[in-house]
């Protein structure tokens, strides 16, 4: 069950994707594990590790005129929001696609293309920045994959960071 709840509204002028970051007060009681609901569609299960910001991918297709509500919620303590922002994505920022996997034992490894012009790539544990590579790959150990959520976004100098991708 889920304790505190805090709900949100947004509107931006941005007409295709954004990204949400949300800043969370570290609390003794609390477990970090927060669930976010965009428009009460979509749920992504966040737990908090060595950072307390997260980055929630908003795409076009969830935006209604502009709007989009949020609700955060907590299974144990309260939710200590510090500060929010929503963060444009420019319409030339790089894309990811063609995303495939390759179990290896152990390891699990992602695969992906990207627009040209890409030069690093963001990869995300959970909607938390864990590392960068400049690699179309990324192997990690297959328990972790199969305990949290991976996301990878590509980045251009002159274009910035694109959209977020469920690995």
């Amino acid at each position: 069950s889920l304790g505190q709840e805090l709900g949100i509204e947004i509107s931006t002028s941005q007409p295709e994707a954004v990204n949400l970051l949300l800043w969370f007060a570290p609390e003794d009681d609390h477990d970090g594990t927060y669930r976010v609901m965009v428009n009460q569609s979509k749920t992504y299960d966040v737990r908090m590790t060595n950072e307390n910001f997260v980055k929630i991918p908003i795409h076009a297709e969830d935006m209604l005129d502009g709007e989009v509500s949020i609700s955060i919620a907590c299974h144990k303590g309260s939710v200590q929001l510090i500060e929010m922002g929503v963060l444009g994505i420019a319409e030339d920022a790089p894309s990811i696609y063609d995303m495939d996997k390759k179990d290896t034992g152990d390891s699990v490894t992602f695969y992906w293309q990207a627009d040209d012009g890409a030069y690093i790539y963001n990869i995300y544990q959970d909607y938390q920045l864990v590392d960068m590579t400049s690699n179309r790959r990324y192997t990690i150990n297959k328990s972790m994959a199969q305990k949290a959520a991976y996301s990878v976004s590509a980045t251009s100098i002159h274009r910035g960071e694109g959209e977020m991708v469920q690995l």
